[in-house]
This record gives structure tokens, C-alpha cells and sequence, in this order.
């Protein structure tokens, strides 16, 4: 009896050369593995942002708290105000009633003045003396210094000008003025506090930016009191109202420029110079060697 032997041919298969069905599959298992560990890095970042930036506060407000010099000009910005606003009231001529209503502002220019140079030094000071070399070793993330340096420096201008104009409303009253409107010397007081802020971070940007200290002292004090005073004198009212300092001054000083814009423009103005400065200066940071 006949029988008829059915024979197969098994399928070959080269195993250096995988089927385009499990070159497809390798590479989905790859996504699915690499996609979980994006996604965890992500989140690490974003949970351990706040956590380093707690700390990196913390530094620098203990820093803060234990020099001697951010006292010194604190205690100065307070009683330099104080006074000034009880000596333009008691000497000047008699005029009439004087009013409490805008003589905060009449004092701020000292108060901006020192919460510039404080944000300067909120930087500079480390990376001269070389604390910043340690600074970014225990804190590697240059973001995160660089955002609490900014929230320092601001915190500071607006704690200066805060208690600059309790002095300054104190030695208005002391001299005899009265007070016409308290919503109007609170909204005044507010300006000052939140120019005075902006102009630390515009320090900072500035310290940033050059690094050393007496440079950008030197620098910023000449662009504000020389190069400024000559573009006033030069340029028309409608262009020179666009100067820096000339807009953070109006904002605490409304009509400082003649055809000047509103506070709430020239506080704007004045708020983006710093912001420009401080973005700069960022960039030099993350970019540059601090050794």
C-alpha cells in the first residue's frame, strides 16, 4: 500500500536580520520604555524646582540678615527720608498748607538710588570674593540662584521703601503738613514701594551683567546723573520721557518729566528696562564661567 509523505518546509529565519514585525515591535518597546522615563524626569524637575529654591532663599535671606551693610543702607534710606521730608516742609517759605500728599515721592529718589545699588551688590559681592563658586556647587541648577537673587533683590528695594515712606509721611506730619487724602498717600507710597523693588532687580542685571562691583556702580550712577541729565537737555520732552530713570522717577514723581506719561505707563516703562536687564544678565550667567 501506497502511502504519500506530506513534507514541509520549515520557514528560515535569519536571526541577525529580525522580520519587519518584530523591528516594529523592538521599537515600540523602546517608546513605551523611554517615554515613562521622560515623563519621571520632568516631574523630578517640577517637584524639586520649589524645594530648591525654598533653600536657595533661605541662603540668601540669612545672608541678608547678617550683613551689616544692608542695615546700614536701610537705616540710612529711613532717616535720610524722614528728614528730607520734615526739612522741605520747616523751611521752606510760607506758602500756605502744605500737604503730606506727594512729599513721598519728593524723597524717593535717595531710596531708589540704594535699592540700585543693593541689587547690584546682591550679586557681585559673591562672585568677587568667590562665594559663588560654592554657591553653584551645592545649588547646580543656575536658575535656581538667579531667581531667588531676583526675588532678594526686589524684596529688599520695597522693604527700603516701605519704611522710607513711614519716615517720610512721619516727617511731613512732624513739620505740620496734613494730610488731604489717606487713598492718595497710600497709592503714592505703593508707587514708591514697587519702582524701588524694580530698580533692585535692574541692579541685579546690572551686577550680572558686569560682575563687578564698583564697575557697575560707577556705571549705573553715571548713566542716571551724566548721561541721562545730558539726553534730558537734548532731546525733546516727547523722547526723553522714554529714558530709564526718567520713567522710574515720573512714576514716583508724576510730572518729573515735562510731558511725561502717567505712573502706571512710566512704572511699566521702568518695569521693563529691568526685566531687560535682568534677562541679560541671566543669560551672561548661565553662559559664563564663575571660576
Amino acid at each position: 500500500m501506497n502511502s504519500t509523505a506530506t513534507i514541509t518546509n520549515p520557514t528560515i529565519t535569519n536571526p541577525t536580520h529580525p522580520t519587519p514585525s518584530h523591528t516594529a515591535s523592538n521599537q515600540e518597546n523602546a517608546m513605551t520604555t523611554v517615554n515613562p522615563t521622560l515623563a519621571a524626569n520632568r516631574t523630578s524637575f517640577a517637584s524639586s524646582f520649589p524645594a530648591s529654591l525654598n533653600r536657595a532663599l533661605r541662603s540668601d535671606f540669612i545672608s541678608v540678615a547678617t550683613i551689616r551693610s544692608t542695615k546700614i543702607v536701610g537705616s540710612l534710606a529711613t532717616l535720610a527720608s524722614g528728614a528730607a521730608a520734615f526739612a522741605v516742609i520747616a523751611f521752606a517759605p510760607d506758602e500756605g498748607q502744605f500737604l503730606v500728599d506727594g512729599s513721598i515721592g519728593n524723597t524717593a529718589l535717595l531710596t531708589m538710588l540704594l535699592s540700585l545699588v543693593v541689587g547690584v551688590l546682591a550679586f557681585t559681592t559673591d562672585a568677587q570674593h568667590g562665594s559663588l563658586v560654592a554657591q553653584v556647587t551645592a545649588q547646580p541648577s543656575r536658575s535656581v540662584l538667579a531667581v531667588s537673587r531676583t526675588i532678594t533683590a526686589g524684596l529688599l528695594g520695597a522693604s527700603f521703601a516701605f519704611f522710607a515712606a513711614i519716615a517720610g509721611t512721619a516727617g511731613a506730619l512732624a513739620a505740620g503738613a496734613q494730610i488731604e487724602s489717606l487713598s492718595t498717600v497710600v497709592s503714592e507710597a505703593g508707587w514708591v514701594v514697587g519702582t524701588c523693588a524694580l530698580a533692585g532687580v535692574l541692579g541685579l542685571g546690572v551686577g550680572m551683567t558686569v560682575r563687578h562691583s564698583a564697575l557697575a556702580i560707577t556705571g549705573v550712577l553715571a548713566w542716571w546723573l551724566v548721561v541721562e541729565g545730558i539726553l534730558t537737555t537734548v532731546l525733546n520732552e516727547n523722547t526723553s520721557r522714554y529714558l530709564p530713570f526718567a520713567a522710574g522717577l515720573n512714576a514716583v514723581q508724576p510730572g518729573f518729566v515735562d510731558n511725561a506719561m502717567g505712573a502706571s505707563a512710566s512704572f511699566a516703562l521702568f518695569g521693563g528696562y529691568a526685566l531687560a536687564a535682568l534677562a541679560i544678565g541671566f543669560a551672561l550667567f548661565n553662559r559664563r564661567d564663575i571660576a
